[in-house]
């Protein structure tokens, strides 16, 4: 029986017991989507098309007894518009979610690819810095082996142009002497003749020495070295070589005291042997952060082609420009439009510790 309806018509009337109510009976909740054919249904029927009829218990109060059970409806357009909007948040998250993800996807594939082309670009940049130094050193030794070959040359040249001739000198003259022992006088001068001519071998095998041999440059400092490749070219030629260093020249390590002492002593001994000058200058400065050393001279210049490390006679510049190169300098060697040669030697200052 029906013991409250807000249809009032509805009140005490019976109606037969369906699967719905049945469950509501026994304890459960039941929903459905009603198209109101029921009888029950006439006053709703009346005013909408279909309604969500939901079913519910009704229990005792402190027993918790079923003594009943409650049916109502509801406008399923209120639902579907519930439905409708939790739809739309629900695509807007998902929509919202999915362009984050897409474009941190989208960064982190672009990040890596970037990162990849710069590995990438370093890798190639390593090669062929690794490539380019594997052909320097290739060159520089295939140079250094010429260079040493050269220098054996050279001291071979000099011991045959200077002591061997006159060590020759003195062995003829010998031959003359046992010859003609009879005749004294004559095997008085030449006695003397062999006197000069080995007193003159001995010079010449003590100066070859000494310049194969380098002096203690290790407790000096830049200027010092300078100074004594000044003084000792001044004592073998009584050449005048005038200097002008700068104070503050940087602190350097052993090898580039060796090679510009190497340096200064080979240009001032091009500039008297080969210019046939009597003085020449020496200059030391650091410019844009490099040290530069300076030898001139006011001689008759240098040929181009004498200048060019590939030519025979420029063993001595080709010499001077490997130590320099060995330590990332550069060196030149110009005639000046006024007459005279200028032997330039650039080392960085920030390498040469």
């Amino acid at each position: 029986d029906i013991v409250w309806a807000k249809n009032r018509a509805l009140i005490g009337r019976r109606f037969p017991v369906a699967d719905d109510l049945r469950e509501a009976l026994g304890g459960e909740i039941h929903a459905h989507m009603s198209d109101l054919e029921d009888d029950e249904n006439v006053y709703e029927r009346a005013n909408f098309d279909r309604l969500v009829e939901t079913y519910a218990p009704v229990r005792e109060d402190g027993t918790g007894k079923i003594i009943g059970a409650v049916e109502f409806y509801q406008d399923p357009e209120d639902l579907n518009s519930e439905i409708a909007a939790s739809q739309r948040d629900g695509w807007f998250i998902v929509g919202g979610s999915t362009a984050v993800m897409y474009l941190l996807l989208v960064g982190m594939v672009g990040g890596a690819s970037s990162t990849i082309s710069r590995q990438h670009e370093r890798l190639d940049r390593l090669a062929r810095q690794n490539a380019a130094l594997a052909k320097r050193v290739g060159r520089a030794a295939a140079a250094k082996s010429e260079t040493d070959e050269m220098l054996l040359k050279r001291i071979a040249q000099d011991l045959h142009d200077g002591p061997a001739q006159d060590v020759g000198l003195v062995l003829l003259r010998l031959d003359s002497v046992r010859a003609g022992a009879e005749e004294k006088k004559s095997a008085g001068n030449d006695v003397e003749m062999m006197r000069t001519a080995l007193n003159s071998a001995l010079n010449e095998i003590r100066m070859i020495s000494a310049g194969l041999r380098l002096p203690d440059l290790e407790n000096m400092d830049l200027a010092g070295v300078l100074n004594k490749a000044a003084e000792d070219h001044r004592s073998k030629t009584g050449d005048v070589v005038k200097l002008a260093l700068e104070d503050a020249l940087p602190v350097v390590g052993l090898p580039v005291k060796i090679t510009l002492y190497r340096v200064t002593q080979e240009a001032l001994n091009n500039a008297h042997q080969h210019a046939h000058v009597t003085e020449s200058s020496v200059t030391a400065a650091v410019l844009d952060d490099a040290l530069v050393l300076e030898i001139s001279d006011g001689g008759t210049g240098i040929a181009e082609t004498e200048a060019e490390p590939a030519h025979g006679r420029s063993f001595g510049i080709r010499g001077m420009r490997e130590r320099v190169e060995m330590l990332g300098g550069t060196l030149t060697v110009t005639s000046v439009p006024a007459g005279g040669t200028v032997v330039r030697a650039v080392l960085p200052v920030g390498g040469i510790r």
